[in-house]
């Protein structure tokens, strides 16, 4: 996960909307990214079924972002991907509405900033103020530690 502390290390992240709002995670975070509106129950041995996937490595639980934030999920659409990471060895998957980048950076090219924003601070850990952009990194561990 990120070291806020490390400099001059070259970090990756992808940046994805929730609830309008941006957040990231690094890469090395995911395990895959789904599009939840492809048929996966044949060829991949994958299917999509209410709060968890069912796959190969066993059921995997979706968290779901926009109860954390008590607002209503929008429709899925053909931008709606489900990013599934493996964090400490714990696989858990969330929707996303739309990715929006990959980034790759030098820290610290980027500030951060801890938490000031009135967001649980269960959900966001650190703002990263990109190109005058605020982006929300979810603290995962805590959020999977919690969850699973």
């Amino acid at each position: 996960m990120l070291n806020p502390d490390a400099s001059g290390q070259r970090e990756s992240y992808v940046i994805f909307q929730i609830a309008g709002r941006e957040h990231c995670i690094p890469v090395s975070c995911i395990h895959s990214i789904l599009n939840p509106l492809n048929d996966y129950s044949i060829e991949s041995n994958i299917k999509i079924m209410g709060d968890s996937i069912i796959s190969s490595d066993g059921e995997i639980p979706i968290i779901d972002f926009y109860e954390l934030y008590f607002i209503k999920a929008p429709p899925q659409s053909g931008k709606t991907r489900i990013i599934i990471v493996n964090i400490n060895n714990l696989k858990a998957a969330f929707f996303v509405d739309q990715i929006v980048e990959f980034i790759s950076l030098i820290s610290p090219v980027f500030s951060l900033v801890k938490n000031s924003s009135l967001i649980d601070p269960l959900l966001i850990k650190w703002q990263l103020e990109y190109h005058n952009r605020v982006i929300y990194l979810p603290d995962m561990e805590k959020i999977l530690a919690e969850i699973i």
